[in-house]
């Protein structure tokens, strides 16, 4: 074994070696952190497509629920479905709010899209169908004789309102 060299005059040779470590640790931390925001970026993609999917289908449910009540007389109760879109399952209610004939806002429909097994509406929708003959022979009157030509020549969206899950 070597003695001690007490007249050796202390160096720098290690602390290239520090630096380096402390580089390399700096560098790692900072690799897995990115790692770890791009990984839950990628996750949210996933979900987010899912859930605009969802979205879109229930869109496609409710306007298909209102063009099958659009030129029939409707009180309440389902209109149309249930819907399978994009492997969806939807439920469609139409509830009557006022049959006003004569009115520029013959029929006003309440619409409420669900997801099957869920009992919060997703879609909300308010519209008003104008119910006038579309030709002066027809007759106005839609819930007797129920025609594209007597029932639905006229619609309006009063409200329509998403509320995701």
């Amino acid at each position: 074994m070597r003695p001690w060299n007490r007249d050796r005059v202390p160096d720098e040779a290690g602390a290239i070696l520090l630096l380096a470590l402390i580089f390399t640790v700096l560098t790692a931390m900072i690799v897995g952190a990115l790692a770890t925001w791009t990984t839950n970026d990628i996750r949210n993609i996933g979900n987010l497509k899912s859930s605009r999917s969802m979205l879109s289908s229930a869109d496609g449910a409710t306007q298909a629920a209102i063009g099958s009540i659009r030129y029939v007389y409707w009180t309440s109760g389902s209109c149309g479905g249930p819907f399978t879109i994009n492997n969806w399952n939807f439920s469609v209610t139409c509830t009557a709010m006022s049959v006003n004939e004569g009115s520029i806002n013959s029929r006003v429909v309440n619409v409420s899209t669900f997801v099957s097994g869920n009992p919060k509406a997703i879609i909300q929708t308010q519209i008003s169908f104008n119910d006038f003959a579309s030709a002066p022979s027809d007759k106005n009157d839609c819930s007797t004789s129920p025609t594209p030509t007597t029932c639905g020549t006229g619609m309006s969206v009063n409200s329509w309102v998403v509320q995701p899950e």
